[in-house]
């Protein structure tokens, strides 16, 4: 083809805009709330100590420094007053991925959602008064 440009045309096939809005939160089947917050993680081989870094009605993603956590295993997740069963589906390092066996209410995810503000608001706080301090060189 000298000289002329070639168009091209893609129609929709049939279910597709389905199949585009389906895929809105990737392969989660629930949209994920971003938190940082602490977090338990207790497993029949121990209790530990972990960081939710994101939340929905149907899993987590925590880290945990915990060797004995693998995929299969089943637990508890507690965290900001949160009691769920839950069962390892994947770990990836310190990141590890909990599918719950029950969802976790739109209200429990909000009053999660709430008392991770109030916490990030006394972090930002708390890290303002030690930047201030450290430039004045005064620590207590």
């Amino acid at each position: 083809m000298t000289g002329h440009s070639a168009l091209m045309f893609s129609y929709p096939t049939p279910g597709a805009k389905a199949a585009a809005t389906d895929n809105r939160t990737g392969r989660r089947a629930a949209a994920r709330l971003r938190v940082t917050i602490p977090g338990r993680l207790i497993l029949l081989g121990g209790s530990y100590t972990c960081e939710v870094g994101d939340i929905s009605q149907t899993g987590a993603r925590v880290h945990c420094e915990a060797a004995a956590v693998d995929p299969g295993a089943t637990g508890v997740l507690q965290c900001m007053g949160l009691d769920v069963l839950c069962c390892i589906v994947r770990r990836d390092g310190r990141c590890v991925g909990l599918a719950f066996e029950e969802d976790v209410s739109a209200e429990a995810l909000q009053e999660i959602r709430q008392q991770h503000d109030r916490l990030s608001k006394v972090r930002v706080r708390e890290d303002r008064i030690f930047a201030k301090r450290w430039a004045t060189g005064v620590y207590t």
